[in-house]
């Protein structure tokens, strides 16, 4: 009976230090940095109408806080399974947020693809958040796609856009430069239809991002489709 007690005392508090409470988790400088984005993003869009430029900057700035928060996490240990839904999630946010504050000064054109690139990145959010809670973590090259119930699975390829934009640590520097481009491009958008800036200079700019944005877009669609390779669950 006391060789009992002893194994379930250590098991409690083997368990207890192996799990973290929200209150916990939150507080990690990488998520700090990823509420830090969205205070941003939120300043960006009252500051909008009255400052646009400043507004874009903001908005790019923190986007390029994006780039940094997961080098922190682990350079730090402070790696977390909400860090990783907090990212996904703040980087949807944040965009969503900004296609909302453009949309008043954007032809009709622009505003579909905004719309069409919301649903894309809601649809990716749903299944991030499934599949990694039954850790399927779309950017691990080694996640095992063979059925848990004793199927096997088709072994799985990274489409071939996704194998330069990401390799087994994460992002690229080819992949970080698409995806910064990528919401660089969106901000001189804003600043090219507020007239901001001079038409000419917004011009040239966005052509020399048009590129990235393109691919990161291509990214994106590749993302959703990876995470719905991944996608399996117990019929019910």
């Amino acid at each position: 009976m006391a060789a009992t007690n002893f194994t379930n005392c250590v098991s409690k508090k083997v368990l207890k230090m192996r799990t973290r409470r929200f209150a916990d988790v939150i507080w990690l400088v990488p998520n700090q940095l990823d509420l830090l984005r969205i205070v941003l993003a939120f300043v960006a869009c009252t500051l909008a109408e009255a400052r646009p430029l400043l507004a874009a900057t903001l908005y790019v700035v923190s986007h390029y806080i994006d780039l940094w928060d997961g080098h922190v996490a682990r350079a730090l240990g402070q790696c977390s399974q909400l860090g990783m839904m907090l990212d996904y999630a703040t980087d949807i946010a944040t965009e969503s947020m900004w296609f909302v504050c453009m949309s008043p000064h954007l032809p009709v054109g622009w505003r579909i693809v905004c719309c069409a690139l919301t649903l894309v990145n809601v649809a990716g959010l749903v299944l991030c958040v499934y599949n990694s809670a039954q850790n399927r973590y779309w950017k691990n090259a080694d996640v095992d796609p063979v059925d848990p119930e004793g199927g096997s699975g088709d072994e799985r390829k990274r489409p071939w856009l996704q194998t330069w934009m990401i390799g087994p640590s994460g992002y690229t520097r080819f992949g970080y430069t698409c995806v910064f481009v990528y919401q660089v491009f969106w901000a001189l958008l804003f600043v090219h239809f507020t007239n901001a800036l001079p038409s000419c200079t917004t011009k040239t700019l966005l052509v020399g991002c048009a590129c990235f944005w393109a691919l990161e877009i291509a990214s994106l669609g590749m993302i959703v489709w990876e995470q719905c390779h991944l996608y399996r669950e117990k019929q019910i």
